[in-house]
């Protein structure tokens, strides 16, 4: 390798990759494609924004979330433009338009739920499904698509915000109404954080009193579907 190549595999290596929290240790030829592929960027000459990235990332996200099988996309396509965005510092950016995606995601899903709250076990299956769907896609968001990130970026951020509360002190007061609401967090958190505000906290009152319902049904031994009343009642665990 050369020594601008060279010193980018160490500043991979040093950033920690987005395969750190991963099972399996991740191979060295993966970060050296993710050096490589920087480096290639660097010397072409070519400029990564996310305005040109955005468009592949959401249709990835949407796909994700519909559970349509994405063709000829890897995780790794995904590492490499939030690899490419962070080390040209549009670290920022990105978060702010993942956080945007699932608030439109989270608003949208709220008014299809809105359309059957009155339906009673209809509304539990379609909050069920609905929320395992944005369960999922959020955990691979996290721990796969946009791991690093949360490991470089929003660590920092994070780091931040801690010593600018430090500085200011316990007589900083704030609204509890819109506490987090600016906080920055990992994807996984900042996701879940907007489908509580967005989807759940909107339709509590049906939602609970669809779930007792359910609940009073299955103690009067009726038939009911148990795996959509555990998910919709897991999601106030999550949440």
């Amino acid at each position: 390798l050369e020594h601008s190549s060279t010193c980018l595999v160490l500043g991979v290596l040093l950033h920690r990759s987005p395969f750190a929290f991963s099972r399996v240790a991740p191979p060295l030829c993966c970060v050296l494609v993710l050096a490589a592929h920087y480096s290639t960027m660097l010397r072409s000459g070519s400029q990564v924004t996310l305005q040109n990235e955005w468009r592949f990332i959401r249709n990835v996200l949407e796909a994700v979330l519909s559970r349509t099988p994405t063709q000829d996309v890897s995780v790794m396509d995904i590492h490499m433009k939030t690899y490419s965005l962070c080390m040209c510092r549009q670290g920022a950016q990105l978060h702010a338009s993942l956080e945007q995606f699932f608030t439109d995601h989270c608003v949208n899903t709220a008014k299809r739920l809105s359309r059957c709250a009155s339906g009673g076990v209809r509304l539990v299956e379609s909050y069920a499904h609905e929320w395992e769907a944005f369960e999922l896609a959020v955990t691979i968001c996290d721990l796969r698509f946009f791991q690093f990130l949360n490991q470089t970026w929003v660590k920092e951020a994070e780091n931040n915000s801690c010593d600018l509360s430090e500085l200011l002190g316990s007589d900083f007061e704030h609204d509890d109404d819109e506490e987090g609401d600016d906080e920055v967090s990992p994807i996984g958190e900042m996701a879940m954080r907007l489908w509580r505000k967005n989807v759940l906290v909107p339709l509590r009152v049906s939602l609970t009193a669809a779930v007792l319902a359910e609940i009073d049904r299955e103690r009067e031994e009726e038939r009911v579907d148990s795996r959509i009343l555990a998910a919709a009642i897991g999601s106030y665990v999550e949440c």
